[in-house]
């Protein structure tokens, strides 16, 4: 169901993230592995940032829950999150970034679609959402090809639309998991 909101998308509220267990990693679709951060990654990870990510994501702390490698290379990373006002109960946000080096190569799409397998898999999250800028071209081909619903859009003041949440499926309650 799409629904239309004037609110603002990086409002945080607290919560408590489910982390996959360590036998949720690595994951691989045979070209892009995702890995927890490893000791060193965090300098790779914070030099990976470029204008344009910080355009997209700002430039606050960074602790993915998991780095995205091509072979060798640390290319970017994805992650997710339960502290935005607009999520629902079960409901995470996820976010990801593409060193420049890297983008334009489908990573990301990879990637996403990797960590969503790990959501259905290890948690008992029952949807992710992406919230993307409508300036984002490049995410917004993320969200297509992942085949994601719209969710809503997010109005400025004028009554412009300036972002959009989209929503996939991940599953949901999980009995097999303790503890959740």
């Amino acid at each position: 169901m799409e629904r239309t909101t004037a609110i603002p998308c990086p409002v945080r509220r607290s919560a408590v993230r489910q982390v996959p267990a360590a036998s949720a990693w690595p994951v691989t679709d045979g070209v892009v592995v995702l890995v927890p951060p490893g000791p060193g990654d965090r300098g790779a990870l914070v030099a990976g940032r470029d204008a344009e990510s910080q355009r997209w994501l700002g430039s606050g702390d960074l602790d993915p829950v998991a780095c995205v490698r091509v072979g060798a290379a640390l290319v970017g990373w994805v992650d997710y999150d339960t502290e935005r006002d607009w999520l629902g109960p079960h409901e995470v946000n996820v976010g990801y970034n593409v060193f420049p080096a890297h983008r334009r190569r489908g990573y990301a799409t990879r990637a996403v679609s990797l960590l969503l397998d790990v959501l259905r898999r290890s948690t008992d999250y029952e949807r992710a959402n992406l919230a993307i800028d409508v300036a984002n071209v490049a995410s917004l081909g993320v969200a297509r090809a992942l085949g994601v619903s719209l969710l809503d859009r997010v109005l400025d003041a004028t009554g412009a639309v300036v972002a959009v949440h989209f929503g996939i499926d991940v599953g949901g309650p999980r009995p097999d998991l303790p503890g959740l």
